[in-house]
């Protein structure tokens, strides 16, 4: 599936829009895009929950409720693994955070660091697209929310994506694991130290002076664990955008020229390189009820991939879905979900790539990258991105930091597309 995620979907498409598969203990894929929609927002019926107690042992007769991923969890990774009360009041303790109005206050640091990254390599005419460009920003930008050193931020990306990209039960997965948790650990040290006196205005500080749903003191474990949710969410699925958005714009020159010439759409294109792409290809969820989704039965403790990658791509509901069409609206992709598990740090994505696509295509032209020497992530079930992919391109003769476009304008009609986070 790594080498062609989409055309794995439109093979499953042909069984049906909810096909079952026995691997992993067995689970059903949803492909279609009305069945994906109406199961991501029924999360009644359709659990996020990783179903464990306090001490992290599973909850009796709930021990099929492995959350968000597949293989299942054993554990939480944030508030994505819960539903309910208790993943309301985190969304709501993070939100503020992350809204259009605190995202643009960030605006001006993106650019700046878009700039500075693109420098780094507009002399020489070549990068590797993943660690020169599309990360080191949201990286910096994250770190900075948190109140880290950015240092810490390319660190923890390289290592999240060599932890994603490694299959399960592999020793490239064990070694990724190891560095991925050296490096938590500093982060981990740092809610510590500051859980103590949290009188700092970054993220770290205000969850350590927070209550959870019980009304008590977040613990330093329960800040730990929703910290560790915001880095993973904030640092790989951007990156993945920018990368797969200019690998295609390489193999499209006339349009990339188009994005230079017409920044006006960029609101639109962005939208449609989020749906083309998909980041994020689908989460899993539990049923919780017996149910019937698009004809097919489901029992209760049923495991299942909502495939946000397959209803992007869905005939059903997009024109010449296999084609980019910058200006596409309506344009109600799925990439960032629906209905009260809709993704949280969708502000903060469109920021950052549209911080940075301008700023490399103003200072790189006539783009190639060298798809033979690129390195996909080994296996691709939830995360379509790369290791590594080298680019060559033409300098521009001067540096060139071109004027911001917001996605926020109130004339953007790719705004009213997006269905509003509850």
């Amino acid at each position: 599936m790594a080498a062609d995620p989409f055309g794995c979907f439109d093979a499953l498409r042909r069984h049906g829009n909810v096909v079952r598969s026995e691997l992993y203990g067995g689970f059903y894929t949803i492909v279609g895009y009305a069945a994906v929609s109406e199961a991501t927002r029924d999360g009644r019926t359709f659990s996020s929950e990783v179903a464990v107690d306090g001490t992290g042992c599973p909850v009796a007769g709930r021990e099929g409720y492995g959350g968000t991923r597949l293989p299942s969890a054993a554990a939480r990774s944030g508030f994505i693994d819960t539903d309910g009360p208790r993943h309301l009041h985190y969304r709501r303790l993070l939100l503020p955070w992350l809204t259009p109005r605190a995202m643009q206050k960030w605006e001006p640091e993106i650019t700046k660091l878009a700039a500075e990254a693109v420098e780094s390599v507009r002399p020489s005419g070549s990068a590797e697209i993943v660690n020169d460009l599309a990360s080191p920003v949201s990286a910096a930008i994250v770190m900075d929310i948190i109140g880290m050193p950015r240092s810490l931020g390319q660190q923890f990306s390289e290592a999240l994506h060599h932890l994603i990209g490694a299959p399960p039960d592999s020793p490239e997965r064990t070694a990724a694991e190891r560095l991925f948790g050296a490096v938590l650990v500093d982060v981990s040290a740092a809610i510590i130290e500051r859980y103590e006196a949290p009188s700092g205005e970054d993220l770290i500080s205000f969850f350590c002076r927070a209550s959870g749903p019980d009304g008590t003191r977040l613990t330093p474990d329960d800040v730990i664990e929703q910290m560790r949710l915001f880095l993973a969410g904030g640092l790989d699925t951007t990156a993945s955008l920018i990368t797969n958005t200019l690998i295609w714009l390489a193999g499209h020159p006339e349009q990339a020229d188009r994005l230079r010439n017409e920044p006006e759409l960029w609101p639109l294109a962005t939208e449609e390189f989020l749906r083309f792409t998909t980041p994020v290809l689908g989460l899993a969820r539990t049923v919780d009820a017996d149910t019937v989704l698009d004809g097919v039965e489901l029992t209760a403790g049923d495991r299942l991939l909502l495939s946000f990658g397959a209803a992007n791509h869905d005939p059903a509901e997009f024109d010449t879905p296999e084609e980019v069409i910058l200006d596409r609206f309506p344009n109600r992709h799925l990439t960032f979900g629906v209905g009260a598990h809709r993704c949280i740090g969708s502000n903060m994505a469109r920021s950052v790539f549209q911080g940075v696509m301008p700023v490399i295509l103003a200072n790189c032209l006539d783009i190639r990258v060298d798809l033979d020497r690129a390195v996909r992530y080994p296996s691709v079930s939830v995360s379509n991105g790369w290791l590594s992919v080298p680019m060559t391109f033409t300098p521009a003769p001067e540096p060139v930091v071109p004027p911001p476009y917001s996605w926020r304008s109130e004339t953007n009609p790719s705004d009213a597309s997006q269905e509003a986070p509850r």
